[in-house]
């Protein structure tokens, strides 16, 4: 999905990444390829620690809709601000949790 944001990355480490990404959706109940798959590029994209910004994980909480509406509702109900907000907390080490 994004090839600038992952060229300086050996195969391995991608492999490390989206396995990291995978579970990271899972634990918001998104379980699609296609959900998991829109997810970690929003972390490449983003942040890899996107959801933890505050509008973006009420949004992801929300019980009133099913996972995957959810997951799309972030474009609707998420402001720009939001969005940035996420930028800022971009948190690298979120991919490679245990390492220093």
């Amino acid at each position: 999905e994004f090839p600038d944001k992952t060229a300086e990355y050996d195969d391995e480490t991608l492999r490390v990444m989206v396995r990291q990404g995978i579970e990271r959706a899972e634990k918001h109940e998104l379980t699609t390829a296609e959900d998991q798959t829109a997810f970690i590029s929003i972390m490449f994209e983003i942040a890899p620690n996107f959801d933890e910004q505050e509008e973006i994980k009420a949004v992801l909480a929300d019980a009133n809709h099913p996972p995957d509406e959810r997951f799309f509702q972030l474009f609707e109900r998420v402001s720009d601000e939001g969005w940035h907000a996420a930028e800022n907390l971009y948190d690298a080490r979120v991919w490679f949790p245990g390492k220093a």
